[in-house]
């Protein structure tokens, strides 16, 4: 039986475990991962699954749960043409802040970079790997349209397609959640006080709501966090860079590895990451436009 790549699950304790049955499957840009599969079915623990590849590489439901999330990004792109969540002024209390409508991630949502980056790398990919002719329009609903459209031949086929599954349900559900459809657990964001180091926990669904740092005290709105956030000068942890950025704390260590963005002991530093970020949205609108 030919197991789904994406809801099959063989779970190992460490690689000295691997199995003659663990397949290695060439990745995009050279990369490679392991398929994990034990040699007799006895050796599956509880956390191990198993279920039929019945359209070549996924299953049936794992194929459907792609297209519900195709459908999910339109859905939710529409929903959030204006802040769900719109703030007034906002301050530190020590120099003036533009307004956040809707939070960090919200305007990082609405530039697009992300989604529309996502979803042409994977139209490209399928167009090469298929020799297939890519979408007539740029518009989100014709992209998520081709790519369900094609679905079922990457299903059989394509090497990447749990890859694929993934970044599309991430992106689905950090939809629904700027829609108002699931909840909202919060950005970090750095604490505003010099040399105090906290990371600070802020919810983008009420920005008047008073966070404050058991650390040193100080006490602020979150549209107030959130807007110091973006225009902090601090060495920070990947996972606040992330948070600013609008990307996986993933993203921003492989980022610091390429030299893209400034990295040292004590973290990434921020304006760099947002000069970079910026840098590469202006890219990205280019080719768009282009």
């Amino acid at each position: 039986m030919i197991e789904c790549a994406i809801c099959t699950k063989h779970p190992h304790d460490s690689a000295d475990n691997c199995t003659p049955f663990c397949i290695e499957i060439p990745q995009p840009k050279g990369k490679a991962k392991v398929l994990h599969r034990h040699l007799p079915d006895a050796d599956c623990t509880t956390e191990c699954r198993s279920r039929e590849a019945d359209l070549g590489r996924v299953c049936g439901p794992c194929a459907q749960k792609i297209r519900d999330d195709l459908d999910t990004l339109v859905d939710s792109w529409a929903a959030t043409t204006d802040p769900a969540f719109p703030g007034g002024s906002s301050g530190d209390g020590r120099a003036k802040s533009s307004p956040l409508p809707g939070g960090t991630d919200w305007m990082d949502w609405r530039q697009g970079a992300d989604l529309f980056g996502v979803l042409t790398t994977w139209v490209r990919d399928w167009c090469d790997v298929y020799a297939l002719a890519g979408p007539r329009r740029g518009d989100l609903t014709s992209i998520t349209g081709w790519l369900r459209a094609h679905l079922d031949h990457a299903a059989n086929s394509h090497p990447a397609i749990d890859d694929f599954a993934d970044e599309i349900r991430k992106l689905a559900q950090r939809g629904m959640r700027l829609a108002g459809e699931v909840p909202d657990h919060g950005q970090r964001v750095p604490c505003p006080t010099d040399d105090c180091g906290r990371t600070l926990r802020v919810r983008t669904a009420d920005i008047d709501e008073r966070v404050r740092c058991h650390k040193c005290g100080i006490e602020r709105t979150a549209g107030q966090l959130l807007a110091i956030a973006m225009l902090a000068d601090k060495w920070v942890p990947a996972e606040t860079a992330a948070d600013v950025a609008g990307v996986s704390a993933r993203s921003i260590r492989t980022w610091g590895e390429r030299g893209h963005i400034d990295r040292g002991p004590d973290g990434y530093w921020l304006p760099s990451v947002r000069q970079y970020v910026a840098e590469r949205n202006a890219k990205l609108q280019t080719r768009r436009t282009g």
